[in-house]
This record gives C-alpha cells, structure tokens and sequence, in this order.
C-alpha cells in the first residue's frame, strides 16, 4: 500500500520494548495543495460557481482551492457530506436529486451538469415545479398539533396506534454538577429551554379523527423533584403517556454542603434521540450563563407536519415496486440464523450489552479501504456485519440476511439544532452470494442503500405492502463528523458538567438491581441484536446489545471477534 503523504523525520520513536511509538509520532503537516489533486479550473457557469462556495464551506477549503476539476472523493467526501451537499443542492436550485446523483458525479462540473438538465426538466414538466422536495427546507406551520409519521420512520417493526401508546422508552442520564450550583437559576434556565423546545412539551393522544398525535400544551410548567443518594431510584420510572403531563423528567440529588449536586434527566425516546441531550445540555449551559440563545427556525411539530405531507405526496407505489423487486425478491430467514442457548426463554428479554474498541491499526485499515474503493462505511460495516452472521446459517443455499439499518434524519439545516426524534429504519436484505468477493458485495450493498436512501417512507408502510416480520436485527454507524458537530460547542465550554453513567451511578450506592429492572421493562420492543458502530477520532467503537436469553455471552464475543479481524486485514476483501 502506497502511501498519500511523507514527511522526514531525525529518528523513529521507539517504546521501552523497542517497538515503534505510534502515539508519539507527530501530526502530517499537509500541504492544501498536496490534497486538490486535480489541476485548478475555475468556475464558468452560475451553477458551477454556486457550487464551488458550497464546497468550499462545507469542505473548509478556500475557495480559490475548489474549482470545477475538483473531485469530491478526493477532497474527502462520503455518504454523510453528500447528504449535506444534496439538502444544500435541492434547496437551492429547488429540484430533487438522491445521494446516487452526488457520488455518481465526482467532479464540481458534472455534478453542474447534472442540475442544469434537472432544472430544464424541471421547467419542461410544470408539476414538478411545485412538487416538495424529499430535502428541501421546512416552513414554518405555527400548529399545536402534528401527524406522528416521522415517529413509525424510527421503529424496525409495523406499529399501531395502540402500539404507539403502550410502550414506555427511558432515556436517563446523569451530570454531576458543581456544589456551587445555583439551584433557582438552574430551575430557570431548564425552564427557558423548555419554552424553547415545543417538543418537550408535547403528549401524545388520540384526536377527534381517531388518529394519534403530538399536541403541545403550551402552558405546561416543568417541576423539579428532589431526592437523596438512598431514594433516588424513585425518579427511574416508566413515563405514562395518558397520565404524564410530560414526558421529560428532571430530579436533583443533594446531599451534604461538602458533595456535589446530582442532576437526572429522563427524556421518553419518543421525543428526543441521543443527539437531543447534547442538545438540551449545551442550552441548559447558556441560559444558566445567561447567554442568549438564538431563535429557532422551526420546531420539530413543522418537521414532522412537513415530513407527513411529503410521505404522502409521492408515488409510493414506486417505493414499493423497488423494496419487492429489488431487495425482498429473494427467500430469507425471518429470524437471525445464531444458535441459541439451550432451554432458551422467548417470554421475556433481558439485554446485555458487549462493548469493545478497535486498535488504530484496524481503524487506518477500515479509511484505507473506504478511500481506496470509495466505500460508503455504513455499507461496508453492515455487509461484513451480514456477512459473519451468516457463517453460523445452517442452509448453504440462503444466507441472506434480514436487518435494518438505523440513520439520523438530522441532514437539514434546520433540524440540527432540534430536540427530537430524527431517526429512519430502513429493511435491507444482504445478500450474500458465493463466488463473489467481500468488496464486491459491500459495492452491491452500498448501491441498494443509495437507492433505499432516496425511498424515504416509514418502515411500517413497507411492512404492510410487502408483509415483513418484526425486524430483530439493527446496525446503527455514527460517522465521527455527525459526533463532531455536537461535541464541538460543548469542548469549547469547560463548565460541562461531568456525564456518570448508568452502572457507575446506581454501582456507587448499590442499586444495581434496580437499574436492571429498568432496563428489562423497556425490552419488550428491543431487538435481539443491535449494533452500533461509533467513528472516534482514533479507534471505531462497537456496542453489541444482544437478548442473553437467547444468545451466549461466548457466541457474541467470537461474532465480534471475527467482525473486527476481517476488518483488520485488506487481503479479506
């Protein structure tokens, strides 16, 4: 393997065993000019030169360094910026073009030349002047009351509106806040964010048409409940949603003048993901500093009334025909194909998670083979997820595997600074074929979820025109800019409070049990395995949840294991 980069060096860092010291090698200084490998040519066109700013911000590239030779691969574009890229893109020019159109055209000026025949059709064909746009911008809709569309989009499974009602989902964090903390000023700030975010302020409900939707109670207040180290447990309970006024909890833990402050907040998953805590406590922050916070453009009721009115604007039999013809047209096992314990329990669900890091060896490997077959990494971590989760199928004619796929619907602007649920599940069948290499299957993987990307209708839709199963097989990948663009704001702010987590909070006044029993009752719509694969800067993480009524701890190790040694080694694909 050929390196990009060189850089001289007086003498090799060497560690007390005399190995090479990674860590103390120093940075790459690149040189800019080193990375705009294609010769400068500058923009002609309104379109091109549109473009190349667009590029330039969100690259972080000077402008007089992006011209129409530009490749996007090679400026250090993925799947993730180019789902930046196509919500500017549609925006601006108003057209809708899918994720396929802005890896297909590499380059600045055929990328151009794809929008400029979008737009003449576009003006040759008047309806789809006025045709939404899959992601384009959310207006403003000053309603009360939203469809609750956007939230079937986030669950693997067919959901009614019973379904919708009876589940409970905590979201529970801990802070640990300095003893100086002014309480009331605390109180205050929660509460400024609380106007803030309509969402928090939002119950569920059946309406006069019988449906189920978010309405927001403008005039609700939140109260502050107040524990000790030996009661606390008391704030861990499963959120009601016809009885709550709310569905967001906050709890103080005082104990002496000489500790620190606990702060608990419990969030119901139905009105916020991981990314709206990072959200909540870096506004928590600025109120209490007495920072103004900027006004919000819209709030998650517009989002979700804009995603329902896009959902039924288009052809969803189109949808349909491709999730029947082109991924489920094949047979496959409703069920993951991993042995089972003996004397296995189907009747509950006890979820046991195995975490582990990859070596930086193993992550330059993983952005080596990314970068040198332009892989997208949600496809590469998926088919070799599918593709060690069927070494352990019985049937060696059908090892396709049944999962789902769980991405942030966070791409618009305005969504960014939202609390609420932005996720989307989307069914995929991984085929794996023999005589076919890894490579060429993640290229077929990453080209059906391109085009599935596009396809964006909730996933009980799909279940109900195709009749899929119950889905207990998720793989979720947070890229580390996706991170990275919450964390930024919150390192620059040395006052954030210390996070505890879970274990170590009820481990630390021996309440154990009692966090195991939380977990446990919200199992009920857990998948039996879920993935989640996190880009640091350094190292990928992975956290593996898995039912241990059905799967041992042994077998999840040795799945692990050999996930990450295929990834460890290029002569694998």
């Amino acid at each position: 393997m050929i390196p990009n980069f060189y850089k001289e060096m007086n003498e090799i860092p060497l560690t007390n065993h005399g190995k090479l010291n990674r860590k103390a090698l120093p940075e790459p200084e690149f040189n800019l000019k080193d990375l705009i490998k294609e010769p400068y040519v500058a923009p002609q066109s309104e379109v091109e030169k549109t473009l190349c700013v667009l590029y330039s911000k969100i690259f972080n590239i000077p402008i007089e360094n992006i011209g129409i030779k530009s490749v996007f691969h090679e400026l250090g574009g993925d799947s993730l910026i180019a789902i930046k890229i196509l919500t500017q893109v549609n925006k601006i020019f108003n057209i809708k073009l899918g994720v396929k159109d802005i890896l297909e055209n590499a380059t600045i000026y055929s990328l151009a030349n794809c929008i400029e025949q979008k737009i003449i059709n576009n003006n040759n064909n008047n309806k789809d002047n006025n045709q939404i746009n899959q992601m384009g911008c959310v207006q403003r809709y000053n309603k009360d009351e939203f469809p609750i569309t956007s939230l079937l989009s986030s669950f693997p499974y067919k959901i009614d509106n019973k379904l919708i009602l009876a589940f409970s989902f905590n979201m529970l964090v801990f802070y640990q806040l300095n003893k100086a903390t002014n309480i009331e000023k605390l109180i205050k700030a929660i509460n400024i964010v609380l106007e803030r975010h309509e969402i928090l302020k939002t119950r569920f409900m059946i309406n006069q048409e019988n449906k189920i939707v978010g309405k927001t109670i403008k005039d609700e207040k939140l109260e502050i409940e107040y524990y000790t180290k030996d009661n606390f447990e008391k704030f861990v309970r499963p959120f009601n949603l016809t009885k709550d006024k709310l569905l967001i909890r906050v709890g103080l833990i005082q104990g002496t003048e000489d500790e620190d402050v606990i702060l608990m907040m419990d969030m119901d998953h139905r009105i916020g993901d991981g990314i709206s805590y990072g959200i909540l406590i870096k506004e928590l922050l600025m109120a209490y500093s007495d920072i103004p916070l900027p006004e919000l453009p819209i709030q998650y009721s517009d989002y979700a009334i804009d995603y329902d009115k896009r959902v039924h604007s288009i052809e969803r039999s189109d949808i349909i025909k491709f999730y029947k013809d082109e991924i489920f047209n094949e047979p496959y096992a409703s069920q993951l194909t991993l042995p089972k314990k003996e004397n296995f329990e189907i009747k509950c669900k006890a979820i046991e998670s195995y975490f582990v890091r990859t070596n930086e060896e193993t992550y330059r490997t993983i952005n080596q083979i990314t970068e040198k077959y332009k892989l997208s990494k949600t496809a590469l971590f998926l088919t070799v997820y599918s593709f060690v989760i069927s070494m352990y199928s019985d049937d060696d004619e059908n090892k396709n595997i049944f999962t789902t796929v769980l991405v942030s619907n966070r791409m618009m602007p305005d969504t960014e600074k939202l609390i609420g649920l932005f996720l989307r599940c989307i069914p995929l069948l991984i085929k794996i074929k023999k005589g076919v290499t890894l490579l060429d299957l993640i290229k077929e993987c990453m080209n059906i979820i391109l085009k599935a990307y596009d396809c964006d209708i909730p996933y009980t839709m799909i279940s109900e025109a195709i009749n899929l199963p119950v889905c207990n097989s998720v793989i979720q990948f947070d890229p580390y800019d996706l991170k990275r663009s919450q964390n930024q704001n919150q390192n620059q702010n040395q006052n954030l409070p210390k996070l505890i987590s879970l274990l170590e909070m009820f481990k630390k006044y021996g309440k154990e049990s009692v966090l195991f029993q939380l977990l446990n009752s919200n199992n009920i719509l857990h998948p039996d395995s879920k993935w989640t694969i996190g880009e640091e800067k350094d190292y990928y993480s992975i956290l593996f949840k898995y039912n241990k009524n059905l799967y041992s701890d042994s077998l999840i190790k040795e799945i692990v294991n050999r996930f990450i040694y295929i990834l460890s080694d290029e002569n694998n694909f």
